[in-house]
C-alpha cells in the first residue's frame, strides 16, 4: 500500500500538469484557428465601402478618355509653342502617363470595358502617331495639331467613344 502512494505521489501531479497543458495549448490553437473577435462584414456594409470606391474608378476613367480626346489635350498641351516632334511627343507622353496612373481601376470595372479603354489608349496613340507622319518634321505644332484633328474626323476614334459609353453603362446599372 505504501508504494501505491509513493506512485501517486509522483504520476497524479504528472497527470495534473498534462491535462493543465493540454487544455492551455487546446485554448490556444482554438485562438489562432478562429476569425478575429470582430464579426465579419455583412454584404451590405461591404458595399457602403466598394460602391463609391467603383463609383471613383469610373468617374477617373471617363476623366481620362475625356483628357485622351485629340482636342482636349491638344488645348491642354498648348500646341502653338511647340513644334511637331515635341507635340506629338508631348501627346504620347500625356496618353501613356494619364493610363499608367489609371491602371488600378481596372479591379473595379468589367474586363471587357477594361479592354475597350485601353483599345481607345492604343487608337490614339496611333493616330498621333499617323497624324506625326504626315507633316513634316520641321512643321509647326499647329500643323500637327490639325492633322490630328482631321485624322480623327475621318477616324471617329470609335474606340474611345466605345469605350465612355460602355463605362457609363456600367455605372448606370450599379445605381
Amino acid at each position: 500500500m505504501e508504494s501505491f502512494i509513493e506512485l501517486m505521489k509522483i504520476f497524479l501531479p504528472a497527470i495534473l500538469v498534462f491535462f493543465t497543458a493540454f487544455i492551455f495549448f487546446e485554448k490556444a490553437q482554438k485562438k489562432q484557428t478562429t476569425p478575429a473577435t470582430a464579426p465579419a462584414p455583412n454584404k451590405d456594409e461591404i458595399t457602403k465601402i466598394v460602391l463609391p470606391l467603383k463609383l471613383k474608378a469610373y468617374e477617373r476613367l471617363i476623366i481620362f478618355m475625356e483628357r485622351m480626346k485629340p482636342n482636349s489635350m491638344i488645348m491642354r498641351l498648348n500646341a502653338t509653342s511647340l513644334n511637331s516632334g515635341q507635340l506629338q511627343l508631348e501627346c504620347l507622353k500625356a496618353i501613356r502617363d494619364e493610363f499608367e496612373h489609371n491602371l488600378s481601376m481596372q479591379m473595379y470595372i468589367s474586363e471587357s470595358t477594361w479592354r475597350h479603354v485601353k483599345a481607345a489608349k492604343e487608337e490614339t496613340l496611333e493616330l498621333v502617331k499617323i497624324a506625326g507622319s504626315k507633316v513634316t518634321p520641321g512643321a509647326s505644332g499647329i500643323d500637327l495639331a490639325k492633322a490630328i484633328l482631321a485624322l480623327e474626323a475621318e477616324t471617329k476614334n470609335i474606340h474611345l467613344e466605345l469605350a465612355v459609353d460602355l463605362l457609363k453603362a456600367e455605372v448606370k446599372t450599379m445605381i
